[in-house]
C-alpha cells in the first residue's frame, strides 16, 4: 500500500505564480521601488487562473485513480498469492449447516517399519478400468506380503494410458497440489490460465466409496495423494537398488501368474509372464509397477488366491452413505418389482453398433420379463409396438404424467406384464429423442430415467469434495446409475462394457446374496 502522505505530498502547495512573486519579493530593494516593480510578474486574467486550477483538479483526480488501482491490483495479487499456496483443507465442518463436505485427511509421512516392503502402481482410463487396476493392485500386494501404495480414484474426464515412462509425468501433473484457489475464483472474473480442466475431474480416496474395512485388516494400505516419482524414494529414503521398476511400454506387456509351472496360452494379449513366488522373494524395497488394468492381468491358480481375489471384488460394491441414502430413496418410489437394464451405446465400439446392439439389449429384457423365450406371436407383437414408427402408441398426458408410468400403460392381457417398472440407465444424454432407444419406451410403458427423481437426488447437490472445493453431484451420476440397476429384481446389461460387468458380476450378485462371478 502507497501511503497517502506520499500520495498527497506530489500535490504542490502553492501556484506557481505564488513562487515567483515570493522570489520577487526577495529580490525588492527599499532605494529602488521601480526596479522591484519592473521584476514583479504581471497578475494572470482570470480565465488563465480558471485553466490552471483545472488542470491540477485534473491531475489530483487522476493521481486518486491511479493510487485506487494500484491498490486493487495489489489486493488481487495479495489473493491469489495466499491461496495459491494454501495448505489442503482439512476434514472440518462446513460454515454452510446445508453443506456436506467429503473429509480429505492430509496425508501423513510414510514411516518406513523394519523389514517392511512396498507396491506402487499407475491409474490410469476411466473409473471401472480404474476399480479393475485397484482390484489387482490389492490382491497382487496381499500375495506378495508388500504394503499398497494406493493413488486416488479419478471421476470425470479420464487420464488415457501411454506407456510408463509418460504415464508417470500425467498422473504427477493430475493432482491438484497448490490449485485449490480454483475452486473459490468468483464468475465474475476470469478463471487463472492454470485452472483450465480444474472442474472436469476429482479426486476421492478410494475407502469413500467402497468399504474396504474387513479388507484392510489384513492388508496395510496406504492411500497417496502426491503421485511424483521422486515422492517415495524420497519419503523412504530409498536409492535406484531398492527398486524394482516394471515400467510397461505397452498397457499389456506383464501378466501375473501364481503357479510355477503355468504359462499364459498362445492367444494371450499379454507379452511377458511374471511368476508371483519369484517376484515374492525379490529383496527390493519398492516394487514399482505401471498399468495392473486387465481383468485378466492376474492369472490365478491356487483356490486360496482365488477367494482372496473374489473377497477383494466383492468389497468393491459401492458403500458411501451419501450415495447409498439417495438409491434407497429412487428404489423405495420404483418398488421392489422394479426392472434395470445398462445401455452404453455413447462411445467407442458401443457408438459404431448402437443400433445393433440395442436391439439385443432389448430382446435380452424382453426375455427376462416374459421369463423365457417369448413365443414368435408375442415378439412379433412387441416388435410392431417397439420399432414400427406407424404402430399407434399414446404418450401420457401430462397429468397422467405423475403416475409411475411415463406412457399409457398396455391394456390387453398378454402385454400387462410389460408394464412393469423399468429403470434404464445409459450414458446417451437424451435417451428419449434416441432412435435407438425408442423401443425401450413403447414396449415398457413404465421406464423411467435418473432425472425422474430430482427431488430423491436433492441431497446429492449439497455434497462437495473436501480435496478440491468441488461439487460432487456431476461426478456421481454415473454411480447412481449403476448402483440403482444393482439393487433391481431383474438387471441386463450390454455385452462387452466394464460397467456392465461391475453391475451384474458384482452390484447385483453381492445385492441379492450371492456369490460374485470372477473373470480372469
Amino acid at each position: 500500500m502507497i501511503p497517502s502522505r506520499l500520495l498527497t505530498s506530489r500535490i504542490p502547495q502553492s501556484s506557481p505564480s505564488v513562487a515567483l512573486e515570493k522570489g520577487s519579493y526577495r529580490m525588492r530593494s527599499p532605494k529602488s521601488p521601480s526596479r522591484a516593480r519592473s521584476l514583479s510578474t504581471p497578475s494572470r486574467p482570470p480565465h488563465m487562473r480558471r485553466h490552471t486550477d483545472h488542470k491540477n483538479a485534473y491531475i489530483a483526480v487522476l493521481i486518486v485513480l491511479l493510487a485506487i488501482a494500484c491498490l486493487g491490483s495489489f489486493g488481487a495479487a495479495y489473493y491469489l498469492f495466499t491461496t495459491r499456496w494454501d495448505p489442503p483443507p482439512r476434514a472440518t465442518l462446513p460454515s454452510d449447516a446445508d453443506t456436506q463436505v467429503i473429509a480429505y485427511r492430509t496425508p501423513g509421512s510414510l514411516d518406513r517399519q523394519p523389514g517392511e516392503k512396498y507396491l506402487s502402481y499407475l491409474p490410469h482410463s476411466g473409473f471401472h478400468n480404474q476399480r479393475i487396476a485397484f482390484e489387482n493392485a490389492l490382491t497382487l500386494a496381499r500375495l506378495l506380503n508388500r504394503t499398497l501404495l494406493a493413488p486416488p480414484a479419478r471421476l470425470g474426464a479420464p487420464l488415457r494410458y501411454v506407456k510408463y515412462s509418460n504415464l508417470v509425468r500425467h498422473v504427477a501433473l493430475s493432482d491438484k497440489e497448490g490449485l485449490r484457489h480454483c475452486a473459490r475464483v468468483p464468475d465474475s472474473i476470469p478463471m487463472p490460465p492454470e485452472c483450465e480442466g480444474y472442474d472436469s475431474y476429482t479426486l476421492v480416496p478410494w475407502d469413500w466409496l467402497v468399504d474396504l474395512s474387513k479388507m484392510s485388516r489384513s492388508q496395510k494400505i496406504i492411500y497417496r495423494w502426491n503421485m511424483s516419482d521422486l515422492y517415495v524414494p524420497e519419503a523412504l529414503d530409498l536409492n535406484s537398488t531398492d527398486i524394482l521398476p516394471l515400467h510397461e511400454n505397452d498397457v499389456y506387456q506383464y501378466r501375473f501368474l501364481d503357479d510355477l509351472t503355468d504359462v499364459s496360452p498362445p492367444n494371450s494379449k499379454f507379452a511377458t509372464d511374471l511368476h508371483i513366488p519369484n517376484l515374492a522373494r525379490a529383496h527390493q524395497t519398492l516394487l514399482q509397477v505401471g498399468s495392473l488394468f486387465g481383468s485378466s492381468r492376474l492369472r490365478l491358480i491356487d483356490h486360496d488366491n482365488l477367494r482372496l481375489r473374489g473377497d477383494i471384488r466383492a468389497s468393491m460394491s459401492f458403500a458411501s452413505p451419501e450415495l447409498l441414502r439417495v438409491v434407497r430413496a429412487i428404489t423405495a418410489r420404483l418398488g421392489p418389482d422394479y426392472v434395470g437394464v445398462h445401455i452404453r451405446l455413447g462411445d467407442g465400439v458401443f457408438k459404431e453398433k448402437r443400433e445393433t446392439l440395442a436391439r439385443d439389449i432389448w430382446r435380452d429384457l424382453v426375455a427376462n420379463v416374459t421369463g423365457g423365450a417369448p413365443t414368435d406371436d408375442l415378439l412379433e407383437l412387441l416388435n410392431k409396438i417397439a420399432w414400427s414408427p406407424t404402430y399407434p402408441t399414446r404418450t401420457g398426458h401430462p397429468a397422467f404424467r405423475r403416475s409411475p408410468c411415463r406412457r399409457w400403460p398396455h391394456v390387453s392381457k398378454e402385454l400387462r406384464r410389460f408394464n412393469v417398472p423399468v429403470f434404464l440407465s445409459t450414458d446417451i444424454r437424451d435417451p428419449e429423442n434416441d432412435p435407438a432407444l425408442t423401443g425401450f419406451f413403447r414396449a415398457f410403458p413404465c421406464t423411467h430415467l435418473l432425472g425422474d427423481f430430482g427431488m430423491q437426488m436433492a441431497p446429492l447437490k449439497k455434497l462437495k469434495n473436501g480435496y478440491d472445493g468441488l461439487a460432487m453431484e456431476p461426478f456421481l451420476i454415473p454411480f447412481l446409475d449403476a448402483m440403482v440397476v444393482g439393487e433391481a429384481r431383474i438387471a441386463v446389461g450390454t455385452e462387452g462394457s466394464t460397467f456392465s460387468r461391475y453391475i451384474l458380476d458384482v452390484l447385483w450378485r453381492v445385492n441379492h446374496g450371492l456369490e460374485i462371478e470372477q473373470r480372469g
